[in-house]
């Protein structure tokens, strides 16, 4: 008689993800990770009296309705852990300016026209924008039709899903934005992705930016 239905190699996110879905469904899994602990990039590490994390420091969609956090409500994984919300995403730095920016879009929103007054109209119309896309992409992720048939009327029907695929963020940010520094701060995420302003679709930091 076998030992394991199924083996998984690595102890990461995914591997987790993996290894817990297949014992929901009566499976017996052997986990395996060369790592001390568990949990790759969700992991920290110490040196030198510091505390570092690996990479992640920030789960997003763990809200009650989002799907990270019913994936974890349904596999009885949230009544053995504590949520703790950020009130406040980050910082950040440049000359003459230093934020600790909230984790709303309203606050950044905001936060930008005052600090940006010449701006303003361009920093609504990016908003504007962002907003439109999301209400497509919500749409589009909820619509019943076939895949097909949906990514065939989407020029009709979801043009912002188009356009956004086409654009990087650099051009994506309203020109009306002049200010170097406002420009910067809407696309702080970038160094989140790995790709500048110049090369990020602006389609994927809209999917990040959301989160």
């Amino acid at each position: 008689m076998k030992e394991f239905d199924c083996i998984v190699i690595g102890a990461g996110m995914a591997g987790l993800t993996a290894a817990l879905k297949l014992c929901a469904e009566g499976k017996k899994v052997l986990v395996l990770e060369r790592q001390p602990v568990a949990g790759g990039v969700g992991t920290s590490f110490k040196r030198k009296g510091f505390t570092f994390e690996s990479s992640l420091h920030y789960v997003d969609a763990l809200a009650a309705v989002e799907e990270v956090r019913e994936f974890l409500d349904k596999y009885g994984v949230s009544q053995r852990i504590e949520y703790i919300e950020m009130k406040e995403f980050g910082r950040v730095l440049y000359p003459g300016l230093d934020w600790v920016i909230k984790n709303d879009f309203d606050s950044l929103r905001l936060k930008l026209k005052d600090e940006f007054p010449q701006d303003k109209e361009g920093i609504d119309e990016f908003f504007r924008e962002a907003d439109k896309f999301y209400r497509q992409l919500d749409a589009f992720s909820d619509s019943r039709l076939p895949l097909w048939l949906k990514l065939l009327i989407s020029p009709i029907a979801f043009p912002s899903i188009i356009k956004t695929s086409c654009l990087t963020l650099e051009q994506f940010i309203p020109k009306k934005i002049k200010d170097k520094r406002a420009r910067a701060v809407i696309g702080t995420l970038w160094s989140f992705i790995g790709q500048p302003p110049s090369e990020v679709s602006a389609f994927y930091f809209l999917i990040v930016l959301k989160g």
